[in-house]
């Protein structure tokens, strides 16, 4: 087993599971204001429905990671649902170039649920001159870092 050189765990820290549970609970409150409204009963399911299902959405969008080793770059999204997990493998050996940025670019009502504060962007260009471009939410700070560290392995 590789030894890590550096891991995000933004999955288990606390800030975003309350961030996450303040959103969950301003859709339940919607439902509410919806229910004093006094719709037609017929209709009413529909509201608690989508209320209920952009709760769980909240708890359910996946978090992003990073995690560096001697060898490897992992790029992880972690849920509590098992079912959106997903980790993309990138060898080390295989990147000509890093690099990491700052990213504030929000598109349309999705940044309204978009539970993560932190954007920043990492570009990795391959020796075989392909790239690949991550919009990720971790602190620009940290990307920095990891790409630091990646540019250290390279050389």
């Amino acid at each position: 087993m590789n030894k890590f050189i550096i891991k995000t765990n933004h999955f288990h820290k606390p800030h975003i599971w309350i961030l996450r549970s303040i959103q969950a609970i301003l859709a339940l409150l919607i439902l509410y204001v919806i229910d004093l409204q006094k719709l037609e009963n017929d209709f009413l399911w529909i509201g608690y429905s989508l209320a209920i299902l952009l709760a769980l959405a909240f708890y359910t969008l996946p978090i992003d990671e990073l995690t560096l080793d001697k060898d490897h770059l992992y790029f992880e999204k972690k849920s509590i649902v098992p079912f959106f997990n997903k980790t993309v493998k990138y060898q080390i050996s295989k990147i000509q170039q890093v690099g990491a940025g700052g990213n504030s670019e929000r598109i349309g009502t999705y940044a309204l649920l978009d539970p993560r504060i932190r954007r920043s962007r990492m570009e990795i260009t391959f020796k075989d001159n392909s790239s690949k471009i991550y919009d990720l939410s971790i602190s620009k700070k940290e990307a920095k870092e990891i790409a630091s560290k990646i540019r250290q392995l390279l050389s």
